[in-house]
């Protein structure tokens, strides 16, 4: 008993100084031991241990511990009982051997699977690290063409700065040229305006020397035409002879006056020229004038076209901003949806198992009911406990998922305000753009015109404001109404202890929430309104002309030149002419029948 303890020990021993071996070793190892069964024990029973464990692994000890074991009993065998077990061995050694080939080939195999799998591992990360290179090439070179496109763009848009700013100083220099061109043009008018004064002075001299010469031939004329009436009633020869001879002075006297009356006509005609002479320059000057003007005024409006560019590309600029803020507010309005649909996604799984625990705990009290017992009682009374404190941890992961399913709600509706904000600034710089293109294209006086005939946008505060869904992007929209589908339930079925407090909470964010948006959206459209009016105001005062001291244009009244005086007309001068003749004409009627009835 003594000697199989010591044997053990040693077996122990020797198991514990194993290497890990292939499994071709272990077919070697059986191989020794057949050998070792023919040649009748020639080698020890230690050193057969140490052989077998020296071609084994600790990975087999425990496996093959009972065959060795066994084997060394059979080597303590009788040699008799030996050789009658030698048949019995070589099969056992045999069946070994085929075991042992099998192992080998399924270690074979699963070392091969594990290459394969190792090899197709690195290929994927392999594959991966391509993929990945060839995506970061492909983005770095996306990268440098869009900073090639950025700078080019930059350079473009550097050069056409500096054009304008090169074309709006030389129109700057051109219009203070023009204007001083503008100033001397009083300078040049001075001596035509006086001169022209002059002339209508000499022209009203000339025609009052002309009033007694008219008045001395219509006198004349009007005692022709008496005699000329005496001498038809005349019959008397020696009277008539004196009526023809003081006819032939009076017409001796009339040619004399006629004479001296073309002559004074001569001169009045020559006034005339001279003063339709001076009009010619004046008019020549004043057109020169206007054309400067106009020239001045194509110059405001290119000057002001500058103005309106660079205002247009500075809120191209800055309406990047909006559409960047609608971009940020929609991606987190996107995260959120999600964080809804995840919560609930958890909360119908909470609720799932709120009404299992729910129907356990009533099939429970059923049993109990029914129950006599009191040992069995207290098992199920013990038991619904437990179910108890189960499902208030769920209700209590229920409502922590349904206060963040609020806060998630009320960021929500803050973004929708945020949103509403950033569509309203978008829109006052698309309007200002607008109108910057109706000046550019139609010039600044026909653009207010068109402005004026755009009818008035629609009182924002007027309007209902929109759900929060009605503003959502499609994907976020059906997340909103699938989990609102999901949570007005689930908003019922809150216990009575938790459920009026997310309802104050609620209540308490909707109100200031909305006032808000509707203040935002008020003050907006004032900022828009007051920027619009500073706008057009600041286009209306580039628009004042200075009025010149003579003008073409019509006025009221008529044709006004300042302070020329308007020269009479010809059928005027006529007409006067005629009244004056015919003034005296009565006169010299009344003093000649005066004369003849009186003296």
């Amino acid at each position: 008993m003594v000697e199989e303890t010591k044997k053990r020990i040693n077996v122990e021993e020797i198991l514990k100084q194993g290497v890990i071996l292939t499994m071709e070793d272990d077919i070697f190892r059986f191989k020794g031991k057949e050998v070792l069964i023919k040649e009748k024990r020639e080698i020890s029973e230690e050193e057969i241990l140490k052989e077998i464990i020296k071609r084994k692994g600790k990975e087999k000890i425990e496996e093959i511990k009972p065959e060795i074991e066994k084997e060394i009993e059979e080597l303590e065998i009788k040699p008799e009982v030996e050789e009658k077990k030698v048949e019995e061995e070589t099969e056992i050694i045999a069946k070994i051997r085929k075991r042992a080939i099998e192992e080998g080939m399924a270690r074979k195999t699963k070392l091969e699977e594990e290459k394969e799998i190792k090899e197709i591992r690195e290929r994927a990360i392999e594959e991966a690290r391509r993929i990945a290179r060839e995506k970061k090439l492909k983005e770095e070179k996306e990268l440098e063409a869009i900073r090639e496109r950025a700078i080019k763009e930059a350079q473009r848009i550097e050069e056409e700065k500096e054009k304008a700013e090169e074309r709006e100083q030389n129109l700057l220099k051109e219009k203070e040229e023009i204007e001083k061109e503008i100033a001397n043009f009083d300078k040049k008018k001075q001596p035509f305006i006086l001169r022209k004064e002059e002339l209508l002075n000499q022209q009203t001299q000339l025609n009052k020397e002309l009033e007694p010469i008219l008045e001395k031939e219509e006198t004349i004329e009007k005692k022709l035409n008496l005699l000329s009436e005496q001498e038809e009633k005349i019959t008397n020869p020696v009277e008539k002879h004196e009526i023809e001879e003081q006819r032939w002075e009076l017409e001796t006297k009339i040619r004399e006056v006629e004479t001296e009356k073309w002559e004074q006509e001569e001169k009045i005609a020559q006034m005339e020229v001279a003063v339709k002479e001076v009009n010619r320059q004046v008019q020549k000057i004043l057109k020169e004038e206007m054309n400067l003007k106009a020239k001045k005024k194509e110059i405001e409006n290119e000057l002001e076209r500058i103005n309106l560019q660079r205002e247009k590309e500075k809120l191209k600029g800055e309406i990047q901003q909006p559409l960047k803020v609608q971009k940020e507010l929609e991606t987190k309005k996107e995260r959120l949806s999600e964080s809804i649909k995840k919560i609930e996604d958890s909360l119908i799984e909470i609720k799932e198992g709120e009404k299992r625990i729910e129907g356990e705990i009533k099939l429970i009290e059923k049993e109990e009911k029914e129950m006599i017992g009191m040992t069995e009682q207290r098992k199920l009374r013990i038991k619904r406990w437990e179910l108890e404190d189960k499902r208030k941890k769920i209700e209590e992961e229920r409502w922590n998922l349904e206060e963040k399913q609020g806060q998630i709600e009320t960021k929500l509706k803050e973004i929708e305000s945020k949103e509403q904000q950033t569509r309203l600034w978008e829109e006052r710089l698309k309007k200002q753009l607008g109108e910057i293109d109706i000046f550019l294209e139609f010039g600044i006086e026909e653009g207010k015109k068109k402005l004026a005939e755009i009818p008035p946008a629609a009182e924002p505060l007027k309007t209902k404001i929109t759900p929060l869904a009605g503003s959502m992007p499609p994907k976020a929209k059906e997340e909103y109404k699938r989990v609102e589908k999901i949570t007005l339930p689930a908003k019922e079925e809150i216990s009575p202890v938790k459920k009026p407090s997310i309802e104050k909470l609620e209540e308490k964010k909707e109100i200031p929430l909305r006032e808000k948006v509707l203040k935002e959206i008020e003050m907006g459209v004032k900022r828009e309104e007051e920027e619009r009016q500073k706008f057009l105001g600041r286009i209306s005062e580039k628009e004042k002309i200075e009025k010149p001291l003579f003008t073409l244009e019509k006025s009221e009244k008529g044709v006004v030149f300042r302070p020329i005086m308007k020269a009479p007309a010809k059928g005027e001068k006529i007409l006067i002419r005629i009244l004056i003749i015919a003034a005296v004409t009565a006169i010299i009627i009344t003093i000649w029948l005066f004369f003849h009835k009186y003296l």
